[in-house]
């Protein structure tokens, strides 16, 4: 029976996921959309989409250059991508320019790209190389499932609020938010675990005795 800090730490962070890609594919199913509604034409638009994606694949690429040094706060960096994804989410509603839309995509593709970058390295780290095939095709039915629900629910928010796209993007940001809570609770309790593992046992009453006692014979 896997004891329950365990299984706190593996429900949150196999949740984690589908709460993010949920915000992720929301925001790249609807970019487009919004930014016509900006006043871009269709091809500026789409533009925009690809100028996330390509940011998304360079992101990817450093951080697998150097994702294995030392020097490099894997943990600490991937805490925060959510949180950014969440916030630049946001602030594309506030984004009226096309170069602030066009920052704003930068900003989120190579945030994602980051995070995705570093999946297995930190699943490992969770869960242990022993578990990684079981943990990580969970872990990506999740996402999934996020995949599948995101984009349904954004669309349901359309049509409920006469097409208004401003709870699209908020849903968006807020799944993101909420990514960053469930990733980070999963990462201060691995931390606490290896905190406790490292330490040395505490010596009970008897053993303390004992340890006295040898030593009263050397």
């Amino acid at each position: 029976m896997m004891p329950i800090t365990d299984m706190i730490k593996l429900s949150a962070y196999f949740l984690n996921n589908p709460a993010y890609v949920i915000g992720g594919s929301t925001l790249t199913t609807y970019c487009v959309l919004l930014g016509i509604r900006r006043g871009m034409s269709l091809t500026r638009a789409a533009q925009m989409l690809t100028m996330l994606q390509v940011s998304n694949a360079i992101s990817r690429f450093l951080v697998a250059a150097v994702g294995d040094r030392r020097w490099f706060p894997r943990h600490l960096v991937l805490g925060f991508t959510p949180f950014v994804g969440g916030i630049i989410s946001l602030m594309l509603l506030r984004a009226e320019t096309v170069w602030a839309f066009a920052l704003c995509c930068v900003l989120y593709g190579t945030s994602y790209g980051v995070r995705a970058s570093m999946q297995t390295p930190i699943l490992v780290d969770l869960f242990g190389i022993q578990n990684l095939p079981m943990v990580q095709s969970i872990y990506i039915l999740f996402g999934g499932i996020g995949i599948l629900t995101g984009p349904v629910a954004a669309g349901f928010l359309m049509d409920r609020y006469t097409g208004d796209l401003r709870p699209v993007f908020i849903l968006s940001g807020i799944s993101c938010i909420v990514s960053g809570v469930l990733q980070g609770g999963a990462l201060c309790i691995n931390y606490r675990q290896k905190r406790a593992s490292e330490e040395p046992p505490k010596l009970g009453r008897s053993d303390t005795q004992d340890t006295i006692l040898e030593e009263t014979r050397f």
